[in-house]
């Protein structure tokens, strides 16, 4: 049997805690580094650890991190939520929901169109 290990200090807010975490957290909050055509054959573990290193001390990355924590914890809360509901909830807020959906369906403007050209 083995025994179970202690938790591991969690570093400094704002900081991921390994490099792999960095590497994820840059590939979430910041968009231009994410793969691009002819990229396939990159080493992006390493690209985002060298991201993760030269922005770590960044007002705007402190600040995406604690958005996307806000984020996580969202998540976290509306899941312990969910899980905690009965089944009748469930249902009379999935009810609510389609006739909101419906309702939008119904207001949706046809007659126009979008179109996004990248180069």
């Amino acid at each position: 049997r083995s025994m179970p290990r202690s938790p591991s200090p969690s570093p400094p807010a704002g900081q991921p805690s390994t490099a792999s975490d960095a590497g994820d957290a840059v590939k979430a909050i910041y968009v231009f580094a994410n793969e691009k055509g002819g990229m396939t054959d990159i080493n992006r573990g390493k690209i985002n650890e060298i991201i993760a290193q030269l922005s770590q001390s960044s007002a705007y990355t402190a600040k995406l991190l604690k958005s996307d924590r806000r984020v996580d914890e969202t998540v976290a809360l509306l899941q312990q939520k969910l899980q905690l509901s009965d089944e009748g909830a469930r249902r009379s807020a999935a009810a609510v929901v389609a006739r909101q959906v419906a309702a939008l369906e119904a207001s949706r403007r046809a007659d126009r169109c979008c179109a996004v050209i990248d180069f």
